[in-house]
């Protein structure tokens, strides 16, 4: 039994399954180059062609007056991925549900899934904003509250239309989370958007995003809180999805206030509805990682300076200028985990210098670093015991070593994953050898793509990148080759 799932809409993605496991879950502007779109495309649909498989079921889900369904159908019957008994299946009702079901696929250990996102689906004539899920058996679940509104006074819309005034782009919420260290809270502004308003303000964009954000953490805050204190009765394992849980600023400061164990979904932006969708209709074997990309082409032979290594030799070099690794399976998420990475010496005194010189970053926005577990209470000042590993970058945390400023934003705070050998054994040894000539088990890590752009998906992603920006190394550890632009 063959099934694609496909999530037709922003932050598109498909999952195929075949004998109930999940053989690929890739989002589809990896594809498309389109950042969060969710339309097929030929390189797409050319990768599910080479599975060599037909589908017997096709399960769409797709938003309100989402009609693009109908082209994905014209696509998979032009290129023969159906038969004339594949079953097609659709639903536009149970958004948030998917969102939950997506954590529980990966989390099996979470009892309670909290969905937060700016409208949701269309439900009666309102918009689901706020869910809150309980397992009562590894079978059953069961909707404890839900919240819905039929204009755009909920904190995630309001999230998104101060980040336009402020200058950014859709679905760059992001941005104005890192630009908000920098401002100073305004109690005005502070009740105007407590109380559900969106006002012009010629306030420093620096303190309305200061002001946003702090109204967001408010109001996230009492949501959750009066949801455990009125269902959950077991104090752990509660996960965090929906779009609201890419704010990692606000993901740390639930966890610093409550005593149970917050697991953030790394899928939890609508690129997780496909695998959601995926784990309610079928009885899929367990989670075996964040990396379900297709398997991608290692092939070499158009680079016209590929050079035999060793990890040392690239840790070696990795002191002194950013290193991008490469592997063939891409993470999935928001997040760069060790696949599509671009990686750099954080101690470097021009480390911040050579990385925007790929990447272009504007000036207040952070950058991440990655720490070998075992060290990371060194490193980083993690209050609470519970819940420690952070293998998807979903926590922020403060800074020991003063040394780490690079990696830190102005608050002396890090975006921070905490690495173990099982989650990425090639990227564990290139830190772990990095380490013996730094001193610190640390890099940092950026998503390795070029700016305005999605992460890379394949080795032409690469060769585009290097071309264009000032990439000179990529490492690709699984065939032990280090791609060299000599021209930059």
């Amino acid at each position: 039994m063959n099934s694609l799932y496909v999530h037709v809409g922003h932050h598109g993605s498909i999952t195929i399954v075949s004998d109930n496991e999940v053989i690929v879950h890739t989002q589809q502007d990896r594809f498309s180059r389109f950042k969060n779109a969710g339309l097929p495309s030929y390189p797409l649909i050319k990768k599910i062609v080479e599975l060599g498989i037909k589908f017997d079921k096709i399960f769409f889900t797709f938003l309100k007056n989402e009609n693009h369904f109908k082209l994905w159908h014209s696509w998979l019957k032009q290129f023969n991925l159906i038969t004339p008994y594949t079953i097609f299946e659709y639903d536009f009702r149970r958004h948030h549900f998917y969102h939950a079901m997506c954590s529980r696929y990966i989390y099996s250990s979470a009892w309670d899934f909290m969905v937060c996102d700016e409208a949701g689906a269309d439900i009666a004539e309102a918009y689901e904003t706020e869910s809150f899920y309980q397992k009562m058996s590894d079978q059953r679940f069961s909707l404890r509250s839900r919240r819905e509104t039929n204009d755009r006074s909920n904190i995630g819309h309001l999230y998104s239309r101060y980040t336009e005034f402020i200058g950014f782009g859709l679905f760059e919420e992001g941005k104005t989370m890192a630009l908000s260290s920098y401002g100073k809270v305004n109690e005005e502004l502070y009740d105007l958007i407590s109380n559900g308003w969106f006002m012009y303000s010629d306030l420093d964009i620096k303190d309305i995003a200061a002001t946003l954000q702090k109204v967001f953490e408010d109001y996230t805050f009492d949501y959750f809180n009066s949801l455990i204190s009125r269902y959950s009765h077991r104090y752990s394992h509660i996960c965090l999805t929906g779009g609201f849980a890419q704010n990692i600023i606000n993901n740390t400061k639930i966890q610093d206030k409550v005593f149970n164990t917050i697991l953030p979904d790394p899928m939890n932006g609508d690129f997780g509805i496909s695998l959601g969708a995926a784990y309610t209709h079928e009885n899929l074997r367990p989670y075996k990682g964040i990396f379900m990309g297709f398997n991608q082409s290692l092939d070499t032979s158009s680079f016209y300076n590929v050079k035999t290594v060793n990890v040392h030799e690239v840790a070696e070099i990795l002191m002194e200028e950013p290193v991008a690794i490469f592997q063939s399976r891409s993470e999935q998420g928001q997040r760069a985990l060790g696949n599509r990475s671009l990686l750099m010496n954080p101690l470097h005194k021009e480390c911040l210098k050579k990385v925007n010189k790929i990447k272009k970053r504007e000036w207040f926005r952070p950058f991440a670093g990655t720490v070998l577990a075992e060290d990371r209470f060194k490193y980083f000042d993690i209050p609470y015991e519970n819940n420690t590993y952070n293998p998807y970058m979903m926590f922020m945390y403060k800074i020991k070593d003063k040394r780490l400023k690079n990696i830190a934003s102005i608050d002396e705070y890090s975006r921070v994953q905490t690495l173990t050998i099982d989650f990425n054994p090639n990227y564990y040894k290139l830190i772990k050898e990095f380490s013996t000539l730094s001193g610190v088990p640390i890099v940092l890590n950026t998503s390795l793509n070029m700016p305005g752009h999605t992460i890379v998906e394949t080795l032409d992603d690469v060769k585009e990148m290097m071309a264009k920006t000032s990439l000179k190394y990529c490492y690709l550890p699984e065939i032990n080759k280090l791609i060299i632009n000599e021209n930059k």
